[in-house]
This record gives C-alpha cells, structure tokens and sequence, in this order.
C-alpha cells in the first residue's frame, strides 16, 4: 500500500447527488491501492517523459466513490514517488518501469492544479532552486566574477536532455570544456538545448579540475551559471578558425587521446580515471566507417583504426554520409557519464564508454 504522511481532510462535492464529503488520506487508501497510483504517474510521464534519475512531487488526480451514491468523485492528491529506472539495454536511454516509495503526501483542495509531466516535478531541478550549486571558491575576492565565451562544437542527447561540448577559442592553446550547471549524477544534461556552432558567454561558478563531478569528467566540466547565459549575435571565431584549432589538438589514435592503459575493451574507461575525458581524433573520411548499431538499427556506429566502433550520439548523426569524402576528417570523442549496469551486470567501478560526438571535414579539401 501507498504510505500516507499528511493528515486532515478536504471537502469535495459529489456533482450527481450533492452530498459533501470529507476526504483524507485515509480514505483514499481505503480505496485505492499503490500500484493503481504507479499508472496514473506512468501515464504523467508518457506524457511528458521525465528525466532520468531523480526523486519527484506531483499533483495527480483520482477518483474515488461517493459514500452516498457511490458514483466517482474526482480528488487531487500531492503524492511524492522514486522512479525505478530500466538501465538493462547499454545502447538505449534508461526509462521508466515502475515507482517505488510512493507516498500520499495531502489530499488537495478540489481546485488544485494538476501536473500533466513530471517533468514539472523534480525536487532538485527548479531553475529557481540554487541549493543544487556546490560551495566552490574561486577566488580571495567573492566580488570577482569570471566568464568564458564558448564555441558549442557538440550537442548529443543525454538523458532526455542534451550535453555539448565548447571550444574556449584562443589561437595556439584553445580548450574544450564541457557547461554543465547541475552537478547531480544523471541531471549533468541541459533541458533546453544550446544551438551547434554558436558561441555562448556564461559566468563560472567553477573551473574544470575541482571535485564537484568524478573523474575522468571533472577534467572538462565546467560549472556555469545558466541564467548569465547570453548568446553572442556573431560568432568571433569562424568555422575554418575553430577547424584549425581542433585540428591543433588532435590525435592519430584513440589510444592517443585517453591513453593506452586506460580503455577497457576499446569499449571504455574506469569511473576515476585521471585521463581526458573529450578529444580530437584527426584521420581521413576513407578511414571511418558508418555502421548500424546490432542492438539498434535505428542509431548509428562508426568504425574506428583500433578496434573502437563506439555509439555516434551527435544530434546530426543521421545527416552524415556512409561514405565520407576522403578529406581531412576531424572525430570529437567523449565518454558517456559512469554506467554501472544493471542486475547481475553491475559494474565496479561504473564504466564511462566512448562515444562519437562529432564527425568535422575540411570543406576545403579535395
């Protein structure tokens, strides 16, 4: 059964024969059961799916009998629920299988609103709520406030979110980092989507290299502040600018760029790695080979000198040619955040797998 934590009661009015009834937790409980309130929070979140991992309120609504009539009553119900998440498939982006630890928190007034997604209901994801934004000092001086403008080189899907790379353009020693502006596991995504090859100013709340995530990624990570956001009219560095610098610090081999000790399997790297946890492949369009993912047709792989054939994740991946022109090629590659498995597949430590986030050509060449 469903737990109950509130206490009181509601009035609501039975529309076919006018008798008023109390309504408390108690009551409803009487009627109706924890798995028939799962569905109704399935169906919320098939409308509108909700991100992955989390603990969430929401507002549903449900009917229980008149105690006059015993036709149904529509009542709104405050409920708090933890998702129990299918990871089973490495390939595919965990969903929803079920709740657990759901809990009527109060029978709400009968002109309560109700959520249509949980999306709406995450209690660690407000915009508004800074609670999430470790303590990082900066610097001795608080009123110092530092930004970087970059230039978003990837955009790939992440948890029904996206996840971008930026290049912070400084000819000769330019950099990639990764804005995040939640630190949680599992809520490192952006919900609404930063535009590909724009350039973006943030405010820093904390540098790449501090502990606010696990490595390998802390290397990349950069905290921003989302509401300082400001996307620049024109861009200052051109395509043929950011090409150039990218190829400045690109490897010839995937061993090159996380290092030879470090990828298991030529699939992925060990939550806790001190290594990078993006780079630059450089090789030609011939060396590259675009295939269709076995355990889903649908996405895509690419073949890769070594072995590598990881997951190609970039939001343009089915707009790039099986056959590349053999061109100077350049291959942005990422690992995914730490996976640790599911069941009797449980991964110690998580493993973060190589993924494809990029695939850049020199239009110029040829």
């Amino acid at each position: 059964m469903a737990m109950a934590s509130g206490s009181g009661f509601q009035l609501y009015h039975c529309e076919k024969c006018g008798n008023d009834q109390r309504v408390s937790i108690e009551d409803v409980i009487d009627q109706y059961n924890e798995w028939e309130l799962d569905l109704r929070l399935q169906d919320i979140n098939d409308a509108c799916p909700l991100a992955y991992g989390g603990f969430f309120v929401a507002s549903v609504k449900i009917d229980i009998e008149c105690e006059t009539c015993h036709e149904e009553i529509g009542i709104v119900l405050k409920v708090s629920a933890s998702p129990d998440w299918d990871e089973s498939r490495e390939d595919c982006d965990p969903r929803i299988d079920g709740f657990q630890n759901t809990e009527i928190l109060e029978v709400l007034p009968s002109d309560a609103s109700v959520d249509d997604s949980l999306m709406s209901c995450l209690t660690f994801a407000e915009d508004d709520d800074e609670d999430y934004l470790p303590e990082i000092e900066l610097s001795e001086e608080p009123t110092v406030v530092y930004s970087v403008t970059l230039h978003i080189i990837a955009k790939t899907r992440m948890n029904r979110g996206s996840c971008h790379l930026g290049l912070c353009f400084n000819s000769g020693s330019s950099r990639i980092f990764r804005p995040l502006y939640r630190t949680q596991e599992s809520q490192c995504c952006w919900n609404q989507p930063l535009e590909l090859d724009k350039e973006y100013n943030f405010n820093i709340l904390g540098t790449s290299g501090e502990s606010f995530t696990p490595l390998p990624h802390s290397n990349e990570d950069l905290l921003v502040d989302h509401r300082s956001m400001q996307i620049l009219d024109s861009n200052v560095s051109s395509s043929d600018d950011v090409f150039t610098e990218l190829q400045n610090m690109a490897k010839l081999s995937v061993e090159d760029i996380f290092g030879p000790n470090t990828i298991r399997q030529n699939k992925y790297v060990d939550e806790g790695s001190d290594c990078p946890s993006v780079g630059v492949l450089s090789c030609m369009g011939s060396n590259l080979e675009m295939i269709r993912d076995p355990f889903n047709y649908r996405k895509r792989r690419v073949k890769i000198p070594g072995g590598y054939e990881p997951r190609f994740t970039a939001s343009d991946a089915e707009n790039i040619p099986e056959d590349l022109p053999d061109n100077p090629t350049l291959v942005v590659l990422g690992l995914a955040r730490p996976f640790a498995g599911t069941g009797q597949n449980h991964f110690d430590p998580k493993r973060c797998y190589i993924l494809v986030l990029r695939i850049l050509q020199n239009t110029l060449a040829g």
